[in-house]
């Protein structure tokens, strides 16, 4: 059992406010404090709780292979971690640029992608994010490449909700036609909406 002074003590009291720990150590009389029980007080963290994490590709030249125009395949490199900042994400190793949630929740997420990529001369290539192996559609980016293998640059967004060791990545594709496309720079990030 907890008081408000117990509740201050813990670590996980710099994520609540004082609002929130006024609701919980209150009675109806709102003069002497309520005791809790510290499961009480996790649960709550839990669902305040930040749950984020982030992978990038700062060099690469390893191109994707592109066997049919206009279908959206995973990079074939693995992005790396910032373990600085994870919290409740693993990265993917199986040659996607992405990650796996390791939360207990089903949580909404806002999650950002991102490459720098070249492939033939003037060809329409695409972006989009992709939840457990499934590309959505909603979130596709296009750039064209131009001439002398310029690299374009794509960017897309979107909240996804994610239960736990549901996987996230980015997925690429050559609208125009069957060039490889070779990513220089890629970033995939998510961040739990509260």
């Amino acid at each position: 059992m907890a008081t408000l002074d117990d509740i201050n003590t813990l670590p996980e009291a710099r994520f609540l406010t004082l609002d929130d720990k006024m609701a919980i150590a209150e009675q109806d009389d709102r003069r002497s404090p309520k005791r809790i029980n510290v499961s009480d007080l996790n649960n709550l963290f839990q669902t305040t709780n930040a749950a984020r994490g982030q992978v990038s590709v700062d060099s690469n030249i390893t191109a994707t292979n592109i066997t049919t125009a206009g279908e959206f395949v995973e990079a074939g490199i693995n992005g790396v971690l910032d373990t600085s900042t994870a919290v409740n994400f693993t990265a993917l190793t199986d040659g996607r640029i992405g990650m796996r949630y390791t939360g207990l929740n089903t949580r909404v997420f806002r999650v950002y992608g991102n490459y720098g990529g070249k492939a033939g001369n003037n060809h329409l290539i695409a972006l989009r994010l992709s939840k457990n192996g499934t590309s959505i559609p909603q979130t596709e980016s296009h750039a064209y490449t131009e001439s002398h293998q310029q690299e374009v640059k794509l960017v897309c967004e979107w909240m996804i909700s994610l239960s736990p060791n549901d996987t996230i990545s980015i997925v690429l594709a050559d609208i125009s036609s069957t060039n490889d496309i070779t990513i220089t720079r890629a970033r995939l990030v998510a961040n739990a909406i509260p």
